[in-house]
């Protein structure tokens, strides 16, 4: 027998160039022997056992059936490894198949060995052998299905009636004739699974299923397939149990997605979080209130009291919302001393969460000790609504990100509601940003000077240099439409520097002129925080050749109060440098004077609100000038307009003048000459 399938094997290899004599031979062999036509699907000769095997009555019964109609993922894609291996060798592969001859399974054993026909198409030469001759290929796989760990089901496709199950899955379901659907944690997962199985013929998914040791992840492939016994359509399941690996990913997420300082969620869980809660108002008919909260000056409080100390503030807010929230509201830090306070409710929006914004700016309004005084901290709330003011997670956050910092500019410790207003004023801004970058590529900036005038005989004593925009479309715009912007942008660096360095060399070209005078120049808070500051600032007064005394660098009062290193350290090396230092709108706010005295102000000048009001309010503008002068400093009295006004500001002691009444800010120009016409008047008075 051995020696007659060699020989059919040999006479094969030549077809279709077979003799006569030699196809009577194969016909005689006992053994089915047939050849299957890789490319096309058919098998295109079988001997006489062949044709028995198959159930088929002649050759061209046989080879008119399309055996790959119907066929499964899995088996078409072993006939294309048996391809690959014909082609790169000479492969010889024994394998038990089940055949559906008439659509009856039948179990064989087959010897497949490749041939190519004569146009070039490869083909399986299939010689069936007795099912009770095991090789050791076939033992070894029966083997590893019993020991292997991977769970392996055959579930018949109509019922989901269990048909087999390997020794694995036995013990992960304790029972052979459980149905599939059964298995699973959520019916729409199994449903899921079904349904990509039946439009794709296989499917991979990770879902949860109920087994022996409790809720489980497994990871299931899923292939259409046909019972071997019964030939109906069935579904050969493998698992993997990947619990560990989904609670690894679990903790990881988790902690990608929480707040190490405060236990909250983080930003990063905003969006699934948001678009859950929008999802589910969706479906019941509620509303959603977005409160984004901003601690007002955190920065400060963790300059004055260290980072421990602001680390302990945040937990403490963090506990203080929580405190507040029903069991369906949410609360997320966003970063740095930012919060959202997520609230869904039935109805009522409008009237609910002012009312809820009121109470959190209450609950967050947090004396500290600070030595011998108190730190009140505070917050600003911005206020959106779904579905009123956006219906997407990114509008929101937007909405309540542009209604906090309307509650910022507010002066603080407030909160606003979104309106639509608010978008319209963003995207000016956005505008307006975008054409200051390009006013400074294009030189739209110029500086100009506002006398600074002696009380005593109102001669010109100094200038202070301001900023002004001419831009080509919009016209000169006021300062305080885009100082503000320039400030929150970061751009007021650069701006800073260009205003510095052409009010020096302009001092320079003045002295040199004769004329005896100082330059005040505004600084920002950013201006300052930046470590290199000083250092910048004796560059510029190098380059301009001008001394640091006729230098006066104007600080607001927030400046003044913050203890920061930077700050307090870029202070004192300006001061080392000659350059005085003049804190601006005295009068106005809560001045501190031992922190003024501390820091060692030259010059304060009295706010223009305060000389406005002259002489209503005389009892205060005495007091603030007596402060000022207590602390032997420079006086300037700001916003001067009127000879009444000059004439009490001379009165009450103050050494300089500045306002409209002796000149508006000026180009350069114009200031040179204005200090000429002064030149001339003095030449004349002594020639008289």
């Amino acid at each position: 027998m051995t020696s007659e399938r060699h020989d059919g094997q040999a006479l094969m290899n030549q077809l279709p160039a077979v003799t006569t004599a030699g196809s009577a031979l194969l016909e005689r062999i006992s053994s089915a022997l047939w050849v299957y036509d890789l490319d096309l699907g058919h098998v295109v000769w079988a001997n006489a056992a062949g044709l028995r095997l198959w159930h088929a009555k002649s050759l061209t019964e046989l080879s008119a059936r399309n055996l790959k109609r119907g066929m499964s993922p899995g088996v078409a894609r072993r006939l294309d490894q048996y391809r690959s291996d014909f082609v790169q060798g000479d492969a010889r592969i024994c394998e038990r198949w089940t055949l559906y001859p008439g659509g009856k399974p039948q179990q064989v054993m087959v010897r497949m060995s490749g041939v190519r026909l004569s146009d070039d198409r490869v083909a399986l030469f299939c010689e069936s052998y007795d099912v009770d001759e095991q090789t050791p290929d076939t033992r070894r796989r029966s083997d590893a299905l019993l020991h292997t760990p991977l769970m392996i089901s055959l579930i018949d496709a109509e019922s989901g009636d269990t048909l087999y199950l390997n020794p694995a899955a036995h013990d992960a379901y304790d029972n052979r004739k459980g149905n599939f659907a059964k298995r699973f944690e959520r019916k729409r997962d199994h449903r899921g699974l079904i349904a990509s199985l039946k439009k794709a013929g296989e499917v991979q998914q990770t879902v949860q299923i109920r087994t022996t040791e409790g809720p489980r992840w497994h990871e299931i492939s899923a292939r259409s397939c046909l019972d071997p016994v019964t030939g109906r359509s069935a579904f050969l399941i493998s698992e993997t149990d990947v619990s560990r690996l989904r609670e690894a990913e679990e903790r990881a997420r988790q902690a990608a997605t929480t707040d190490a300082l405060t236990g909250l969620p983080n930003r990063m869980a905003v969006a699934p979080l948001l678009e859950e809660l929008i999802r589910h108002a969706q479906k019941r008919g509620r509303e959603i209130g977005l409160l984004f909260i901003d601690i007002d000056q955190f920065k400060t409080i963790n300059d004055l009291l260290g980072h421990t100390s602001g680390d302990s503030l945040l937990k403490d807010i963090a506990e203080r919302l929580k405190a507040l929230a029903r069991p369906e509201d949410r609360i997320v830090r966003l970063g740095g001393d930012e919060f959202l306070y997520l609230a869904p409710r039935r109805s009522g929006m409008e009237a609910e969460m002012p009312a809820l914004a009121n109470e959190i700016l209450s609950s967050l309004s947090i004396t500290l000790p600070f030595g011998e005084r108190a730190i009140t901290v505070t917050s600003s709330i911005g206020v959106a609504l779904y579905p009123q003011h956006a219906v997407t997670e990114p509008t929101l956050m937007q909405c309540a990100d542009l209604a906090m910092y309307e509650a910022k500019g507010a002066g603080r410790n407030a909160l606003r509601i979104f309106r639509p207003q608010m978008q319209s004023a963003f995207e000016e801004r956005l505008t307006m940003a975008a054409d200051l970058r390009q006013s400074m590529e294009e030189n739209h900036f110029e500086v100009y000077y506002q006398p600074r005038v002696s009380t005593r005989d109102h001669a010109i004593v100094g200038a202070e240099a301001l900023l002004r925009w001419n831009h080509p479309r919009r016209g000169m715009v006021p300062p305080n439409q885009f100082i503000p912007l320039c400030e929150e942008t970061g751009l007021i660096r650069g701006l800073g520097l260009f205003v510095l360095t052409a009010a020096l060399r302009q001092l320079h070209q003045w002295q040199q002129a004769g004329h005896r005078m100082s330059m005040s120049v505004n600084v920002s808070q950013r201006q300052l925080a930046d470590a290199d500051f000083a250092a910048l600032v004796e560059d510029v007064l190098a380059e301009t050749e001008v001394a640091g005394p006729s230098l006066e660098l104007e600080l607001t009062e927030t400046m003044i109060l913050e203890e920061s290193p930077v700050l307090q350290a870029n202070m004192n090396r300006i001061r080392r440098a000659g350059v005085r230092l003049s804190l601006d709108d005295f009068g106005t706010g809560y001045s501190n004077l031992a922190r003024l005295r501390q820091v060692e102000i030259d010059c304060l000048k009295i706010d223009r609100s305060l000389i406005k009001t002259l002489p209503d309010n005389a009892a205060v503008t005495n007091m603030v000038v007596a402060i000022a002068r207590l602390m032997d400093v420079k006086v300037v009295a700001e916003g001067v307009e009127t000879p009444e006004q000059a004439a009490w500001v001379r009165d009450a002691h103050c050494h300089e003048i500045q306002g409209f009444l002796f000149g508006r800010p000026m180009p350069a120009a114009q200031f040179t000459a204005v200090l000429q016409r002064q030149r001339d008047g003095e030449r004349s008075e002594t020639a008289a």
